[in-house]
């Protein structure tokens, strides 16, 4: 078991560093899909295998589809042109990683790896047995305590999906 999450993981990061290393988009689109059912594979040795469907469903699936389309409709030889990075904001980038690095390993360091409590610190991993499946208990979570904030949000989608209509109308008439 755990050499699968090492060849996980690896990949993972070898997929994650290829996003930002390959010149191409398009290499870069396709390492993305990698790290992302990497990703999904650890899902699944944690036992959370809703979450891996989702992950391959909507991040390798609609999300990447929307990236590549968005790529083929740019003309990547008039970005080449374009020029590359500003020299002025680089030690701010450098700053913003480190500190971001810096994050993440306290985070890691302090995080307790296990099982431990899900969703709402209420369930542990017998309790979800119990109710049969990640997907059940997740819903069952998701439509009794956090429903008021799960419809919020829902509106909240539907308030900037009717925005960003009403942005490309008015874009298109300009024209």
């Amino acid at each position: 078991m755990d050499f699968v999450f090492y060849l996980f993981g690896i990949t993972g990061l070898v997929s994650a560093v290829g996003v930002v290393a390959f010149r191409n988009p398009i290499h870069s689109a396709l390492a993305l899909v990698a790290a992302l059912f990497s990703t999904a594979g650890i899902y699944i040795l944690l036992d959370a295998e809703f979450l891996a469907v989702l992950e391959v469903i909507i991040y390798a699936g609609a999300i990447m589809v929307l990236f590549l389309f968005v790529l083929m409709c740019l003309n990547i030889r008039e970005l080449k042109a374009l020029p590359q990075f500003n020299k002025k904001i680089r030690p701010f980038a450098i700053g913003i990683t480190a500190i971001f690095l810096v994050d993440m390993v306290y985070l890691i360091t302090k995080s307790q790896f296990g099982v431990g409590e899900l969703a709402t610190g209420k369930y542990t991993s017998e309790q979800v047995a119990a109710i049969g499946s990640n997907a059940k208990a997740l819903g069952q979570v998701l439509y009794t305590r956090y429903l008021l904030p799960f419809e919020a949000i829902s509106l909240l989608l539907l308030v900037a999906m009717i925005g960003a209509i009403l942005l490309m109308k008015e874009g298109l008439g300009r024209k």
